[in-house]
């Protein structure tokens, strides 16, 4: 049996900033529709965007976060548990449920319930490693 897969912060780093590009992009483009799109959906890009924002800055101050604010992490991570949830609830009501979208609002659960559990294993690591300086 091999070890499980443990991130380190240069990974979560790493998540952090990559999916807040590609978030940003994905958000953008959809805003760049401009009055073509549903007021809801502009509403939804717009939290998605200032997500996004969140997860750069996180991603930048990560080793930092980890030590002095974790909660700060963990209160962002939440947000995007409720953003996933939302997103999920509005577009099902605004053009029905697809299976696309179970599949999405899985996987995004899933993979920010193992972030949130990432953090704070790491932030525990980082700080006992303070402690022992």
């Amino acid at each position: 049996m091999g070890k499980a897969m443990k991130e380190t912060v240069g990974s979560l780093t790493a998540y952090f900033i990559v999916i807040s590009v590609l978030s940003l992009i994905s958000n953008g483009r959809v805003l760049a529709q401009g009055t073509q799109i549903h007021p809801l959906v502009w509403l939804i890009c717009i939290v998605g965007s200032l997500l996004s924002i969140a997860y750069f800055y996180l991603g930048i101050t990560l080793r930092q976060r980890l030590i002095d604010s974790s909660q700060l992490i963990n209160s962002i991570i939440y947000a995007s548990i409720v953003y996933i949830i939302l997103n999920f609830l509005i577009i099902s009501l605004l053009v029905g449920l697809q299976t696309g979208s179970i599949i999405q609002l899985v996987l995004g659960l899933l993979i920010t319930w193992y972030l949130l559990n990432s953090v704070k294993r790491l932030s525990a690591q980082e700080k006992s490693k303070l402690r022992s300086k």
